[in-house]
């Protein structure tokens, strides 16, 4: 047990908009049965998480055995704070599709078709999504030391240099200063 004090946290909010066109079309020829159709979205997803962005402390009296006394000591068990998460993500999906219901015989039906789904990669509209580049040096952090577990791996801002947008929350390698190598 203890006591704890702060202002109050755990204001998050997550407010989704999805827009949406669909088209279907059916059509019975003969023995087929046709379906064609298609779907568009345009996705946000605006995440607005400050938990915790003003701090608290608690103290449990890890330092002389009472909770108030470690109070006015100054001497917290714990100290909690967190940056706030503030961040509007865009997406598009596309798909269309095509099948046919062809009755060979009233025992014999085939089913067949095709379909094309695309799922783009989410952006932030203020590039506040980051991107783990391996081989890559960070220009936000120019500074910054290599892992030494991983070969030059490091924080860079998406957008930079040669990767679009689009693809920012993915993983690079830069094939000219460290190549995949077969057997690894």
């Amino acid at each position: 047990m203890g006591s704890a004090f702060g202002l109050p946290d755990g204001t998050t909010g997550q407010y989704n908009d999805s827009y949406q066109i669909t088209d279907n079309f059916s059509k019975v020829i003969g023995n087929h049965s046709l379906k064609f159709g298609g779907d568009v979205r345009y996705i946000q997803v605006n995440e607005r998480n400050t938990y915790t962005s003003n701090g608290w402390f608690e103290f449990d009296g890890g330092e002389t055995g009472n909770d108030f006394a470690d109070y006015l000591l100054g001497a917290p068990d714990l100290f909690n704070q967190t940056s706030p998460q503030l961040l509007d993500s865009r997406t598009k999906y596309f798909g269309l599709y095509g099948q046919d219901t062809y009755k060979v015989r009233p025992n014999l039906t085939i089913n067949y078709g095709l379909r094309w789904d695309v799922s783009q990669p989410f952006y932030d509209t203020k590039n506040r999504i980051q991107t783990f580049s391996p081989g890559v040096q960070s220009r936000v952090y120019p500074d910054s030391e290599s892992d030494r577990w991983i070969r030059r791996q490091n924080l860079r801002r998406p957008g930079q240099d040669q990767y679009p947008r689009r693809w920012r929350h993915l993983l690079y390698r830069d094939r000219r200063r460290n190549p995949v190598q077969r057997g690894r």
